[in-house]
């Protein structure tokens, strides 16, 4: 959204600093954008506004390390990523105050409007996510199991839960990012991650498709 489509929507801000620099006010957020006006660059909740994933300022600390582990804590922010998104939680006596958003990237992505419409698509559960799958960068595999237990191609074992878009791995799979994975597409399951020391790591699973026998 432009700045003219947030005013459109939400109506006269408490406070228009665009033309200092800065952004458009409300009473419950902050929206600021690039010079020309026409994109979002950040937002910042504040009151009573919440994250989708119920998440909003009030919340503890601790509650957000649950849904969101594998941040890291600069003065009083706590910063993690999640997907396309940057966010900056501040805290102030150990409960969130503020919830900034950006871009993890360089901008927003755009939304992808079949998903959006695509209502009848099942949810994912262990069971549709059953099967073989294989990293074909480096040959490493994975079985899923329909009772939520996995086995890798070197014999680590665990068990896996499924929330969202996401899954959790406890056993071998903890070490790569907390055992934290996106579905990014319905046949693509990715581990993106910055360790401690700074490096960068990436492993990508594509569902096998076993072909028929004739």
């Amino acid at each position: 959204m432009g700045a003219d489509e947030v005013l459109q929507k939400f109506g006269k801000p408490r406070s228009d600093n665009r033309f200092f620099g800065g952004g458009l006010t409300y009473p419950e957020f902050r929206v600021m954008f690039n010079t020309q006006g026409t994109e979002i660059w950040s937002v910042t909740l504040e009151k009573s506004i919440r994250l989708a994933c119920g998440i909003g300022p009030g919340d503890s600390l601790e509650k957000v390390r649950e849904l969101f582990p594998g941040g890291k804590t600069v003065q009083e922010n706590y910063e993690v990523r999640s997907g396309q998104y940057a966010l900056g939680f501040s805290v102030s006596e150990g409960h969130v105050s503020t919830i900034s958003i950006r871009p993890s990237g360089n901008r927003f992505e755009e939304p992808d409007s079949r998903k959006k419409s695509d209502t009848s698509r099942p949810a994912v559960t262990a069971q549709s996510l059953a099967g073989r799958w294989l990293d074909p960068k480096n040959g490493q595999s994975l079985e899923l199991f329909s009772n939520g237990s996995y086995r890798t191609g070197v014999g680590g074992s665990g068990r896996f839960s499924v929330v969202g878009d996401r899954l959790v791995f406890t056993g071998a799979l903890s070490a790569w990012d907390q055992g934290r994975a996106t579905l990014s597409q319905p046949d693509v399951l990715e581990f993106d991650w910055t360790n401690a020391e700074g490096f960068s790591n990436y492993f990508a699973f594509l569902r096998v498709v076993d072909k028929p026998v004739k």
